[in-house]
């Protein structure tokens, strides 16, 4: 598997997604402890260069990635975060508390998405 840091774009489509969905992403915000935006952006960009970091045995420093509001679709917050979270699946970042509250965000918004189909809500509970 190869690791990289996620562009820009997509570290601001993952912290648009976060602030505009906080109850998905509930635990990622009491993790960083802040519902700032580029705090979180920060956060997250620092988790993703740790990751790259004990992937290939470097020591880079994560620079801040200016946020900007890219007012995603929650298809696209949801693939954003995934992709991220996939970057940051190296050495022992799956077992921080960060990592693991963007993977109970992912599942929560993947929920909320898959509840508002038409197609989920014509379905009989229990037919």
């Amino acid at each position: 598997m190869s690791a990289f840091v996620v562009s820009g774009k997509t570290l601001n489509n993952v912290v648009s997604g976060i602030v505009n969905n906080p109850a998905c992403f509930a635990n990622v915000l009491a993790v960083i402890g802040s519902n700032d935006p580029q705090t979180i952006s920060d956060a997250l960009n620092a988790m993703n260069v740790d990751a790259v970091n004990q992937r290939y045995g470097e020591s880079a420093e994560a620079e801040s990635v200016p946020f900007i509001d890219t007012k995603p679709s929650h298809i696209t917050v949801y693939k954003s975060c995934r992709c991220l979270r996939y970057q940051c699946s190296e050495g022992n970042v799956p077992k921080t508390a960060l990592y693991r509250a963007l993977d109970e965000g992912i599942q929560t918004l993947g929920y909320e998405i898959i509840n508002a189909l038409p197609e989920y809500a014509a379905v009989a509970w229990d037919e």
